[in-house]
């Protein structure tokens, strides 16, 4: 599907389509291509070799996201577990464009749909400020005028910036050991009535003990449950603070949203 050309700044966040084309009044007419299943639009190493490799089954995202630096995966496991990020890709795309009229092609290292807009990461191990690449910088700036035209975020993250927060850090060592315990439409219909009745919000050890006596599950799997539904996002809770028994847990509501944003590929994690 064909965008059709634009010279001013597009009102709102784009749709994201296969195949996507743009006329930006500084650097002219671009694509943005991905691939039709939402796979990386560029081989990733997983596998081997001297570099830090890797993959990460993600029941968020219903697919293994492989990643190829320890930023790259401290980006994903932030996205995988954010209750405000409704779904993410890695290596999504292949940005072609012309500056000072030579062509220009850039692969960003992920996007992601978060508080309904969408955002483009870059994920480094310094700032390029940091060391003064100012010809990076310029192109960052660049790639970041191109989204913004067309209504996205873009952010350059550091590794140091992703994993500077311990308490985070263990929460997602908690939920990515939870994410794929197996529940059913009981155990949601239960979460969900629960929380309706407490006005959207309760203690997460008042919901173990409810699925422990309205189930008749151990404490333990109740906690593992509820912990898997926040890895797949039907609930929340504050993710920057430890995870204890008083941690407040909230009802996305209705229940785990489907991206309106990144639909040319859905996988609902229903």
């Amino acid at each position: 599907m064909k965008i059709k050309p634009q010279l001013g700044v597009v009102r709102g966040p784009l749709a994201v389509r296969q195949k996507m084309t743009f006329l930006h009044p500084d650097y002219g007419r671009g694509t943005i291509e991905s691939h039709p299943l939402g796979l990386p639009v560029r081989h990733v190493i997983t596998h081997g070799g001297k570099r830090a490799v890797g993959s990460f089954p993600c029941s968020k995202m219903g697919r293994t996201m492989p990643w190829e630096s320890f930023g790259e995966r401290a980006l994903i496991n932030r996205l995988a577990f954010a209750p405000e990020c409704a779904g993410y890709l890695v290596q999504p795309h292949r940005l072609t464009f012309t500056d000072s009229h030579r062509p220009v092609s850039y692969v960003p290292d992920a996007i992601a749909e978060e508080r309904g807009g969408i955002t483009v990461y870059e994920v480094k191990k310094i700032h390029p400020n940091i060391y003064g690449n100012y010809a990076l910088m310029r192109h960052y700036s660049v790639v970041s005028s191109i989204y913004a035209h067309l209504g996205w975020g873009f952010r350059i993250v550091t590794e140091a910036q992703l994993t500077r927060n311990a308490a985070r850090l263990v929460n997602q060592r908690m939920l990515s050991r939870a994410r794929f315990t197996a529940f059913g439409l009981a155990e949601e219909i239960a979460v969900h009535t629960f929380l309706q009745e407490s006005g959207g919000v309760s203690p997460l050890c008042s919901l173990t003990t409810y699925l422990h006596n309205a189930l008749g599950i151990s404490d333990n799997l109740a906690r593992e449950t509820v912990l898997a539904m926040v890895a797949r996002r039907i609930v929340g809770l504050d993710l920057e603070k430890p995870i204890t028994p008083f941690s407040l847990m909230r009802l996305i509501m209705p229940k785990a949203p489907s991206m309106t944003l990144l639909n040319f590929w859905e996988n609902t994690n229903d």
